[in-house]
C-alpha cells in the first residue's frame, strides 16, 4: 500500500495523460520540475480512468471510515476531490478494477451498518432519551449526508428539546432536498436564497413528510412571528399548496419586518401580477 500524500496529475494540449501518487519530499522536487518548464520524472504513473469510482462522498467522516475499512483488506484506492459547487466540495473514491468487487463488497457491509445505526435512532424515538437520539442523528448525517428523512427526524427532536432555531433550520433543510427543481440544491444551506425558487413550486408533487415540516413550522411561528426564513418557509409550502393570498401575506409580513428582503418583493410582485392576468 502506498503512502503517498499527494496525486499529481499530468496534461498536455490535447488534455489528459496521466496520473502519479507522490509523497511530500517527491512533490517539491516535482515541483520545481514545473516550474523550471522540466518534464515530470515519474516512475510509477498510471491512468486514472483505469481506476474505477465506487463510491462518491461529500462527508470526511465516512470517507475516512471507508479508507480506513479499505485498509484493512488491504485494497488500493485513491481519493480524488470534486468540486460540486460554490461552496462544497465532494470526494470520488476510485479502486483498481481488479479490485472492484472487493471493494463493494466493504461498502454493502459499512452501509449494513449505517442502516442498523438509523434503526437505532427510530428505536430511540419510543423512549425519553433524546439527547441520545440526536446525537445518533448527528453521527448518521455526518456519515450520510443528503437524507431528508434523517435531517427531519433530527429537526424534531430539535423541537422536543425546546431548540426552536436549530429545528427551524432542519426543517428547511429537510425542504430543500425534497423539492422537485432539478437546480434547487444548490440553494441548500441558504434559507433566504432557497425560496427564490418557490414560485416555480406551484402545485408541485412534493414528499408526504411536507405535512409535518408545515405542521411543525406552525407550532412554532407564533414562538418566532419575526423569523424570516420560516415564513419564508411557510410562503413556499402555500405556494406548493395554490394558495397564492396565503403566500402572499407571508411575503408581506416579510416585508414589514425587512423591507430590503429582496426574495420577498420579488415574490409577491410575481403573486400581484398572476392575479391581475386572471
Amino acid at each position: 500500500m502506498s503512502s503517498a500524500l499527494w496525486l499529481a496529475h499530468r496534461h498536455n494540449e490535447s488534455g489528459y495523460v496521466e496520473s502519479c501518487r507522490l509523497n511530500k519530499s517527491d512533490a517539491r522536487f516535482e515541483l520545481k520540475n514545473v516550474l523550471n518548464l522540466m518534464p515530470p520524472t515519474w516512475e510509477d504513473a498510471f491512468d486514472l480512468g483505469e481506476w474505477p469510482i465506487v463510491e462518491a462522498t461529500s462527508s470526511v467522516r465516512f470517507l475516512k471510515r471507508l479508507s480506513n475499512e479499505f485498509e484493512e483488506k488491504r485494497i488500493d484506492h485513491i481519493v480524488v476531490a470534486v468540486d460540486q459547487s460554490e461552496d462544497a466540495r465532494g470526494y470520488d473514491i476510485r479502486v483498481q478494477a481488479k479490485d472492484t468487487h472487493a471493494a463493494e463488497i466493504v461498502l454493502s457491509e459499512l452501509y449494513e451498518k449505517i442502516e442498523t445505526l438509523q434503526q437505532h435512532a427510530e428505536s430511540l424515538s419510543s423512549t425519553d432519551q433524546r439527547e441520545e437520539e440526536l446525537e445518533t442523528y448527528d453521527l448518521l448525517i455526518d456519515l450520510v449526508p443528503g437524507k431528508p428523512a434523517a435531517i427531519y427526524n433530527r429537526a424534531s427532536v430539535l423541537y422536543e428539546l425546546g431548540n426552536r432555531e436549530a429545528a427551524v433550520d432542519g426543517l428547511l433543510d429537510a425542504m430543500a432536498l425534497g423539492m422537485p427543481e432539478e437546480n434547487l440544491s444548490k440553494y441548500r444551506g441558504n434559507s433566504t436564497g432557497l425560496f427564490q425558487m418557490s414560485l416555480t413550486s406551484r402545485g408541485a408533487k412534493c414528499p408526504d413528510y411536507f405535512e409535518d415540516i408545515e405542521a411543525y413550522l406552525r407550532k412554532i411561528e407564533p414562538e418566532m412571528p419575526e423569523h424570516i426564513p420560516l415564513l419564508h418557509g411557510l410562503a413556499t409550502l402555500s405556494r406548493i399548496e395554490n394558495k397564492e393570498s396565503r403566500a402572499a401575506g407571508y411575503y408581506t409580513r416579510i416585508l414589514d419586518i425587512d423591507p430590503t428582503d429582496q426574495v420577498a418583493k420579488t415574490n409577491l410582485a410575481l403573486l400581484e401580477s398572476e392575479e391581475e392576468t386572471e
